[in-house]
């Protein structure tokens, strides 16, 4: 036990695995969902200590953004698309530092409901564009022997979430790449950082509010977009593999993923805990904003 309540904080600190980064100033900075909860919260805080912001949405997404140098239109689901955006960074920029990868699609249902088209939507949305980014950016992080990937993932993708079982699938399978594409990358002074996090106050969460099974999403308390994009600074500034944020959720989470029969046992029990934040949160959201904005798919 002491072994596993360990293992997650050697992963978040890595201390003296990587040099710290001093500032942000002049470095150029890929966002993908930038429009986004934690997208438009990353773009502000980034852009405000110097980095210049170049943010990707599906062209649907558009808007104005704050913070952000330059706006493209994209389907990231395609290698090809990828290759297109990051040219124009290194023409538009000249070099390529960081890419922060925050989009994501969550469509709460079982893998017997949802249809083929929303299993692929999920599996292209959260893994694939990460995937075909990372073979895109890669190569011209090696060449300038420098360069930061940053992942937002879920601590679903530590912990199985009954009734989102693609979604966690997808954030398992993430967590995977990360940490494995984080090890080959290093020796070519490239970092690799996957922040694992619970609940977020987003698009995201208001969908799995509106989904009367998706309760394990409420099982810890949610957090601020603000308090993601501080960690993801954070993380800019002094590099680690991965973060878990809450971190106590997060050792937990992790301590519970070694042993299934104890998942088993906790999930009856916590339950109706989930279950009374998820009203509690459904409230909380009616008062904040007209209800036919909230419970949209995208993050």
């Amino acid at each position: 036990m002491t072994i596993f309540l360990r293992l997650p904080g050697i992963l978040r600190k890595d201390k003296g695995r990587y040099p710290k980064v001093k500032t942000l100033k002049n470095s150029n900075i890929l966002v993908t969902g930038g429009s986004g909860g934690i997208g438009s919260e990353v773009c502000r805080l980034i852009s405000s200590v110097g980095a210049t912001v170049i943010s990707v949405e599906h062209s649907s997404e558009m808007n104005h953004m704050s913070g952000v140098a330059l706006a493209l239109a994209a389907d990231l689901r395609r290698p090809a698309e990828w290759d297109r955006v990051t040219a124009v960074v290194l023409e538009r920029f000249g070099q390529l530092d960081g890419l922060i990868h925050c989009a994501g699609v969550l469509i709460p249902g079982t893998v017997l409901t949802l249809s083929v088209q929303q299993l692929e939507q999920m599996v292209s949305g959260n893994f694939l564009t990460l995937l075909y980014g990372i073979r895109s950016v890669a190569p011209v992080m090696i060449r300038q022997g420098s360069g930061h990937i940053v992942t937002i993932g879920s601590l679903g993708g530590i912990l199985p979430m009954p009734y989102e079982a693609v979604y966690s699938a997808t954030k398992f399978a993430v967590r995977g790449l990360c940490l494995s594409v984080s090890e080959e990358l290093k020796r070519f002074g490239v970092h690799v950082s996957l922040i694992s996090t619970g609940p977020v106050e987003t698009k995201m969460l208001d969908t799995e509010a509106h989904d009367k099974k998706s309760y394990i999403a409420f099982m810890s308390r949610s957090q601020n977009p603000a308090d993601i994009a501080t960690a993801v600074f954070d993380v800019l500034i002094n590099p680690r593999t991965e973060v878990l944020f809450p971190r106590l959720a997060g050792i937990c989470a992790s301590v519970v993923s070694h042993c299934p029969p104890l998942f088993r046992l906790l999930y009856r029990y916590l339950r109706p805990i989930g279950e009374k934040r998820q009203q509690a949160y459904v409230r909380k959201r009616q008062h904040q904003a007209p209800v036919s904005t909230l419970f949209q798919v995208k993050s």
